[in-house]
Protein backbone atom coordinates (compact mmCIF):
# COMPACT_ATOMS: atom_id res chain seq x y z
CA UNK A 1 0.00 0.00 0.00
CA UNK A 2 2.99 2.75 0.58
CA UNK A 3 4.50 1.40 -2.36
CA UNK A 4 1.68 2.25 -4.37
CA UNK A 5 0.97 5.84 -2.95
CA UNK A 6 4.41 6.51 -3.25
CA UNK A 7 4.30 5.42 -6.43
CA UNK A 8 1.89 7.65 -7.67
CA UNK A 9 3.30 10.81 -5.88
CA UNK A 10 6.35 10.15 -7.82
CA UNK A 11 4.44 9.99 -11.03
CA UNK A 12 2.29 12.88 -10.39
CA UNK A 13 5.17 15.54 -9.48
CA UNK A 14 5.98 16.31 -12.99
CA UNK A 15 2.40 17.07 -13.81
CA UNK A 16 2.24 19.20 -10.39
CA UNK A 17 5.75 21.21 -11.23
CA UNK A 18 4.73 21.70 -14.60
CA UNK A 19 1.28 23.39 -13.94
CA UNK A 20 2.98 25.55 -11.51
CA UNK A 21 4.14 28.16 -13.63
CA UNK A 22 4.87 31.53 -12.17
CA UNK A 23 3.17 34.61 -14.21
CA UNK A 24 3.16 37.77 -13.14
CA UNK A 25 -0.56 39.50 -13.17
CA UNK A 26 -1.15 43.51 -13.29
CA UNK A 27 -3.74 45.27 -11.74
CA UNK A 28 -5.49 45.35 -14.62
CA UNK A 29 -4.95 41.66 -15.75
CA UNK A 30 -6.48 41.45 -12.67
CA UNK A 31 -9.02 42.93 -12.90
CA UNK A 32 -10.17 41.06 -15.86
CA UNK A 33 -9.50 37.50 -14.86
CA UNK A 34 -12.10 38.88 -11.70
CA UNK A 35 -14.23 39.95 -14.44
CA UNK A 36 -13.99 37.03 -16.32
CA UNK A 37 -14.32 34.88 -12.90
CA UNK A 38 -17.73 36.65 -12.07
CA UNK A 39 -18.85 36.37 -15.23
CA UNK A 40 -18.35 32.45 -16.07
CA UNK A 41 -18.79 31.31 -11.94
CA UNK A 42 -22.23 33.29 -10.92
CA UNK A 43 -24.39 31.22 -12.91
CA UNK A 44 -22.62 27.84 -11.30
CA UNK A 45 -22.65 29.58 -7.91
CA UNK A 46 -26.66 30.30 -8.33
CA UNK A 47 -27.62 27.21 -9.43
CA UNK A 48 -25.58 25.03 -6.95
CA UNK A 49 -27.50 27.68 -4.15
CA UNK A 50 -31.22 26.54 -5.85
CA UNK A 51 -30.04 23.00 -6.29
CA UNK A 52 -28.52 22.70 -2.17
CA UNK A 53 -31.82 24.62 -1.39
CA UNK A 54 -34.44 22.17 -3.44
CA UNK A 55 -32.53 18.87 -2.69
CA UNK A 56 -30.37 18.92 0.19
CA UNK A 57 -31.13 21.46 2.85
CA UNK A 58 -34.39 19.61 4.70
CA UNK A 59 -35.23 23.02 6.87
CA UNK A 60 -35.01 25.58 4.18
CA UNK A 61 -38.96 26.79 2.75
CA UNK A 62 -37.88 25.51 -0.99
CA UNK A 63 -37.03 21.72 0.06
CA UNK A 64 -38.85 19.42 -2.76
CA UNK A 65 -37.50 16.08 -2.40
CA UNK A 66 -33.86 14.33 -2.03
CA UNK A 67 -31.94 13.57 -5.46
CA UNK A 68 -33.22 10.81 -7.30
CA UNK A 69 -36.40 10.66 -6.07
CA UNK A 70 -39.56 12.16 -8.36
CA UNK A 71 -41.50 14.71 -6.44
CA UNK A 72 -45.13 16.11 -7.63
CA UNK A 73 -45.45 19.99 -6.78
CA UNK A 74 -48.90 21.07 -8.01
CA UNK A 75 -48.48 24.68 -6.69
CA UNK A 76 -46.95 25.52 -9.84
CA UNK A 77 -50.39 24.54 -11.97
CA UNK A 78 -52.33 27.43 -10.54
CA UNK A 79 -50.81 30.80 -11.73
CA UNK A 80 -53.74 33.09 -11.18
CA UNK A 81 -56.30 33.06 -8.46
CA UNK A 82 -59.10 33.67 -10.94
CA UNK A 83 -59.48 32.12 -15.12
CA UNK A 84 -59.00 35.04 -17.83
CA UNK A 85 -60.41 35.32 -21.02
CA UNK A 86 -59.07 36.44 -24.10
CA UNK A 87 -61.29 38.38 -26.40
CA UNK A 88 -60.53 39.81 -29.85
CA UNK A 89 -61.79 43.54 -30.23
CA UNK A 90 -63.75 45.00 -32.85
CA UNK A 91 -63.33 44.12 -36.42
CA UNK A 92 -63.32 47.48 -37.67
CA UNK A 93 -59.35 47.64 -38.62
CA UNK A 94 -57.74 48.26 -34.86
CA UNK A 95 -56.76 44.86 -34.21
CA UNK A 96 -56.79 44.74 -30.41
CA UNK A 97 -56.98 41.90 -28.03
CA UNK A 98 -58.06 42.33 -24.44
CA UNK A 99 -58.14 40.12 -21.31
CA UNK A 100 -61.18 39.85 -19.08
CA UNK A 101 -61.09 38.17 -15.43
CA UNK A 102 -63.85 36.04 -15.81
Amino acid sequence: MNRMVALVIVLMMPLTLSCAKKIKVGPEGARVIAKNAYIYGFPIVENYKMMYAYAVYKDSGHFRAPFNTLAVVANWIALRPTQTQAQPGPADGRRKADARAV
